[in-house]
């Protein structure tokens, strides 16, 4: 019965949230491995309306209670604000959110990083299942040839059983649709790539998050520059 209750849960959120979260990472790469990246997440209204209707499920007398603290800048951004200002070798130059005309919300934060190695810092949480996982990058200079790498686990244990393959697949079915962008400039020519698209030394990655989570897929991202 529970795991019922659970799948009908994540049936009426896959409806719900379809397309309600899209991500924009936009990189540079210097040639000594540091950087700079401003990242853009926009949340659709339904994003927050659904929200609101799970958290009041049992007292809708607090509705515009939730929906205020949901919409709440600083509760917004703090997980991310905590990460990037407490990370040695990074440099948070501006981070804030808006709320839209449409009720939208968009989160918005640049960072300089020191170390290539720091890039993942935003997004990687071991503790999520969905969104986290271990990320390493890494630019490798091998005399003739620079190597860059960006890869992020999937935090699916190795030993799920079908409960939680339907469980995983229902959230898949929440994030149809959306898309994190990744374009990142590099400071060399490029040799070669798994990029979608190439415009010179911009690379441009589209990863559908439905695809990612449902198919337990690892995101690996990988560029050869020559010098």
């Amino acid at each position: 019965m529970k795991k019922l209750t659970i799948i009908a849960i994540l049936l009426f959120l896959s409806v719900s949230f379809s397309s309600c979260i899209n991500i924009v990472r936009n990189i540079k790469v210097n040639k000594d491995g540091s950087g700079s990246e401003n990242a853009t997440f926009v949340f659709d209204k339904m994003f927050f309306d659904v929200m609101t209707a799970f958290a009041t499920m049992t007292d809708s007398s607090r509705i515009t209670e939730v929906k205020d603290s949901l919409y709440n800048d600083a509760d917004f951004i703090s997980n991310f604000k905590q990460k990037l200002s407490g990370a040695d070798g990074i440099t948070l130059k501006e981070i804030y959110s808006e709320t839209n005309l449409d009720s939208s919300k968009t989160l918005f934060f640049s960072y300089d990083f020191n170390s290539i190695d720091l890039l993942g810092v935003a997004l990687s949480d071991d503790n999520d299942e969905v969104m986290g996982g271990e990320v390493i990058a890494k630019f490798i200079d091998d005399g003739n040839n620079v190597r860059f790498s960006y890869s992020q686990k999937n935090n699916s244990p190795e030993d799920a059983d079908s409960t939680y393959d339907n469980i995983m697949t229902g959230i898949a079915e929440t994030f149809r649709g959306q898309e994190t962008i990744y374009n990142i400039e590099f400071p060399y020519e490029i040799v070669s790539s798994n990029a979608n698209m190439q415009d010179g030394r911009l690379l441009t990655w589209i990863i559908y998050m439905e695809d990612f989570i449902a198919n337990k897929r690892d995101l690996y991202l990988e560029v050869v520059m020559k010098k």
